[in-house]
């Protein structure tokens, strides 16, 4: 996983996702699964989202801010599209 193979990035963030075999670490878990989104995994990018959407907008923002994700376009893609779900969600 640290020498920039997908499979092995989305692998663990799956696991962490899943607390399978690790303590389940959402934050971390999301952080390897971005990382596996930018190394061409196919399959992270809905697992990210799942993610999101469990979430507080709170904690998205804090996870932006510590781990500079701010910078990586996909994850502010995820974060602008959640977001804009939550707010049609709370508009209902």
């Amino acid at each position: 996983a640290n020498k920039n193979f997908g499979a092995a990035q989305f692998a663990l963030g799956r696991m962490l996702m899943d607390g399978k075999q690790v303590e389940r670490d959402p934050i971390v878990a999301l952080q390897w699964l971005m990382l596996a989104d930018s190394n061409g995994s196919k399959r992270a990018e809905d697992y990210i989202k799942h993610l999101l959407a469990q979430m507080t907008v709170n904690l998205i923002l804090l996870i932006n801010q510590k781990y500079l994700l701010r910078n990586h376009k996909k994850f502010q893609e995820f974060v602008c599209e959640f977001e804009f779900q939550n707010v049609l969600a709370n508009l209902y």
